[in-house]
């Protein structure tokens, strides 16, 4: 009995130890995160510090109010960041270091802040991104106890992106000689052909995510079957008639979409993330409204590819931030968009069975009534929340079970 109670504690020790071990690795407080965006001609790279650990290591004050750190110390700060950072080409080169801006980003509801600075990283001409030594010792050189987690979150070419970032390495103090050594970074060399599959794949689970593009495209098409007579739905039209239906309403979302897919990832029209977000849970709004009672009647192809535009924003966010240049923007724009096109086909094969069940009036009008109904308050809930910034009972529920 002795024994399984030892056992039963060892385990249950070890288990908390891991989970320890690997939170710590994911978001490793207190220590420093470089993250490396990876291009053809220069690399973007980010610093994430802890304040607490930097005051240690800087003779100035960074342990004030933010505004006033950043008012006071700026200029001591871009110094001492550009003085503990560096990097060399193969054959001994230095890179071009360029810090672009720094801030101070607070977590809500906790005390913790950390410094985020952004570096542009150049190397000499003729010499590629992908292989160098990065010398970074920020904070290290005075707190041994301290540690820096390098990443690559984008490297287009060889289809890493800031979902699924790849670890390279950590840079700490060498506990026998008190030395940080520098790192040597050498990157797997990519191709256009991989960078956009893995751009296709997740177009495809942008959309297998996107319960609320889903859920629009799905609302209208509940009504492709039905003709409307006296401001009101009728019966099963027939399967032709279905059909026709179905591939133009889906064919004008896409054409809307893609439009500003394009528009939006070239950042060629600036607009606001949270109203293109309630724009969105709006249209699934009016979208179930008309399926209960008609309210766009015949014209349902031009109300798909007017909110498709809006949800086009709402895709080309997946792109717009990516260090890309001319030429991988747009296939990426392209492989994005036929991922979305791939998946949305799956899921319209899968939905257009339901529509036949149509045929029977008196089975199908409770469904696609209390489907409306159901979408009505989803969309509703996403409103409130997009527009206040908190989740509520619905939508926590929602994000609890479709992510």
């Amino acid at each position: 009995m002795q024994l399984i109670k030892y056992f039963s504690n060892s385990i249950l020790i070890t288990s908390l130890l891991l989970g320890i071990c690997f939170s710590a690795y994911a978001h490793p407080m207190p220590n420093s995160v470089v993250a490396l965006r990876v291009s053809e001609t220069y690399i973007y790279a980010e610093l994430q510090l802890p304040l607490p650990e930097l005051q240690l290591a800087v003779p100035f004050d960074v342990s004030s109010g933010s505004a006033l750190i950043m008012k006071n110390s700026r200029e001591e700060l871009q110094a001492y960041i550009l003085n503990h950072i560096s990097l060399q080409s193969p054959d001994a080169e230095n890179w071009s270091v360029q810090l672009e801006q720094m801030n101070i980003l607070e977590a809500d509801g906790s005390p913790y802040r950390e410094l985020v600075v952004a570096l542009t990283l150049t190397p000499p001409a003729g010499t590629d991104t992908r292989n160098f030594t990065l010398n970074y010792d920020v904070i290290l050189h005075q707190l041994v106890t301290h540690s820096a987690f390098i990443k690559v979150d984008e490297d287009w070419e060889n289809g890493i992106n800031q979902e699924h970032p790849v670890e390279v390495g950590i840079i700490k103090v060498d506990v026998r000689t008190g030395r940080v050594f520098p790192l040597a970074v050498n990157l797997n060399e990519g191709s256009m052909w991989k960078g956009s599959v893995a751009i296709f794949r997740h177009g495809m689970e942008h959309i297998r995510l996107g319960l609320d593009h889903i859920l629009f495209l799905l609302t209208l098409l509940l009504v492709a079957p039905l003709a409307i007579k006296d401001n009101r739905w009728t019966s099963f039209q027939g399967f032709k008639y279905t059909l026709n239906r179905f591939l133009k309403i889906s064919l004008a979302f896409t054409i809307g979409h893609s439009i500003t897919l394009l528009i939006g990832s070239l950042n060629l029209l600036p607009f606001s993330t949270q109203s293109v977000e309630v724009l969105i849970a709006f249209s699934i709004l009016i979208s179930a409204v008309h399926v209960i009672k008609p309210i766009f009647p015949n014209r349902e192809l031009g109300i798909a590819a007017g909110f498709g535009l809006i949800h086009g924003l709402a895709f080309s966010l997946s792109l717009s931030g990516m260090q890309l240049d001319l030429q991988q923007k747009l296939l990426s724009v392209l492989s994005f968009n036929l991922g979305i096109e791939t998946m949305q086909l799956i899921i319209m094969v899968l939905f257009f069975p339901l529509l036949l069940f149509s045929r029977s009036e008196k089975g199908y009008a409770p469904l696609r009534i209390g489907v409306s109904f159901l979408t009505i308050i989803v969309s509703v809930s996403w409103i409130i929340e997009r527009i206040s910034g908190n989740e509520n009972a619905i939508t926590m529920y929602i994000n609890k079970v479709f992510t």
